[in-house]
């Protein structure tokens, strides 16, 4: 029979002295605290400096796609600790990639819309990076850059963007989803929020995050107002902050990075919040220089931030940027303590 101990259990040896049975208690100490504090995985990639380029975990790998840089529009390249980087291809089937979306859905990437270099309203998808396939090069969405997407209730979503040409320019404020990259259709051409956006699925529902406020939807067609802008890290009229990158981890939203509107200044903070309305600062300034058209994701119990521009202030020159950083969730510690 197998014998269960309780915290009491003492045992009678045979030569009738008493042994104590040692009882210990299991401790969860935690480590670096997540948002706050940073680690460098690398500051020079094998890739390029490179802004408003692409990411997403896939297969056990981060992959980052395109962006604008030398040499850096069609390129594919992934990683498995976010240090050594491989190329998976600089001849994919899709001309450039500046401003595109990316999301995994249906077991495969999916690379949306962008820059080719004019916009474009094509849809791509790979199974290994290496090869793509294309889904459509006309969806019914305009085309357009600078958009976000999501995989939301078993579809792909985009959201917003950008069109701009020699004539002019335009921000959309539309919601389009798909079931297979081929036939989209439109949940709404007026949404309330704006662009330049960040989104994700947070709570069974999508939220966009924008100057104008945080917004969430159920169906990408009617949206509620979380709260109104300016946000917490805004101070209007001249330090409105766009182009801030945004992940769900550890149960919250978080923001980072961007730029503050006419000072052209890079921002390092990093915000969080888990019901959309109220903010909390979990750095003023990441180890990482501010940055804008960076990449973010959430890959190995971390969230990476993964190049960017470094905006030039005061008559300065920007700068590309090819660093990778990490803030990983706490990890849970075995210790034991020993109780007389």
């Amino acid at each position: 029979m197998r014998r269960h101990w309780s915290e009491s259990t003492t045992r009678k040896a045979p030569c009738s002295h008493t042994m104590l049975i040692a009882l210990f208690s299991l401790c969860t100490v935690a480590s670096a605290q997540l948002g706050k504090d940073w680690t460098q995985a690398t500051s020079a990639t094998a890739w390029s400096g490179r802004v408003a380029h692409s990411s997403v975990s896939y297969g056990g790998r981060i992959w980052l796609i395109g962006g604008q840089g030398s040499n850096a529009a069609e390129e594919v390249w992934y990683t498995s600790d976010g240090t050594n980087w491989n190329l998976a291809t600089r001849q994919p089937s899709w001309r450039y990639a500046i401003g595109a979306s990316l999301v995994v859905f249906s077991g495969k990437m999916w690379l949306i819309g962008g820059r080719r270099p004019l916009p474009a309203n094509d849809v791509w998808c790979s199974v290994d990076g290496l090869i793509w396939t294309t889904a459509t090069l006309h969806a019914q969405w305009s085309p357009r850059y600078d958009q976000t997407s999501v995989v939301y209730n078993g579809k792909m979503w985009v959201l917003g963007g950008t069109y701009a040409d020699a004539n002019g320019s335009r921000a959309f404020r539309d919601a389009w989803f798909s079931t297979d990259g081929v036939k989209w259709t439109s949940a709404t051409l007026s949404a309330p929020w704006a662009s330049p956006h960040s989104s994700v699925v947070y709570n069974n529902r999508i939220w966009v995050i924008c100057s104008e406020g945080v917004w969430n939807s159920s169906d990408g067609t009617s949206w509620t107002l979380a709260r109104k802008g300016p946000l917490p890290w805004d101070n209007p009229p001249y330090l409105y902050i766009v182009g801030r990158e945004a992940v769900v981890c550890d149960g919250k939203i978080w923001v980072m990075g961007g730029e503050t509107i006419m000072t052209t200044i890079g921002q390092s903070d990093v915000w969080y919040t888990t019901d959309g309305k109220a903010w909390t600062r979990a750095t003023p300034s990441a180890g990482w220089t501010g940055r804008v058209g960076h990449a973010v994701v959430v890959f190995d119990r971390k969230i990476w931030v993964l190049g960017g521009f470094a905006p030039g202030w005061k008559g300065t020159q920007g700068r590309l940027l090819n660093d990778v950083w990490y803030s990983a969730m706490p990890t849970p510690s075995r210790h034991w303590r020993l109780y007389p």
